[in-house]
């Protein structure tokens, strides 16, 4: 969980987090705003099996907290096939997506 914070990941392969997990990434604001930027990343064969809950990528928000999401230049493949979602963005941040691939994947906001 984080408070007024931004995160940024830039460049990166995340792979293989998969059995039991809650994804590759999951960040939860608890208070302020927290601003989240991915760029030019690679999510390959990532899941999340931990109660059926969860994505690749998850961007909560918690109350009345929000922040903004960028998401540039970044593929989220899933070659293993596995039922999985790609994104979980909660409707509190404000999404920006441009040139990003889901293969195999869902996508959904909440």
């Amino acid at each position: 969980m984080l408070q007024s914070e931004s995160v940024r990941i830039e460049e990166s392969a995340l792979s293989d987090n998969l059995e039991a997990t809650s994804g590759a990434l999951f960040i939860s604001a608890s208070r302020g705003r927290v601003d989240v930027e991915i760029f030019g990343s690679i999510f390959l064969d990532n899941g999340a099996s931990k109660g059926n809950i969860g994505a690749v990528v998850s961007l909560l928000a918690l109350r009345n907290h929000s922040g903004n999401a960028h998401i540039v230049n970044t593929s989220f493949i899933n070659k293993k096939n596995i039922p999985s979602t790609a994104m979980q963005i909660s409707a509190k941040y404000q999404v920006k997506l441009f040139n990003v691939t889901t293969s195999r994947h869902q996508v959904l906001g909440t």
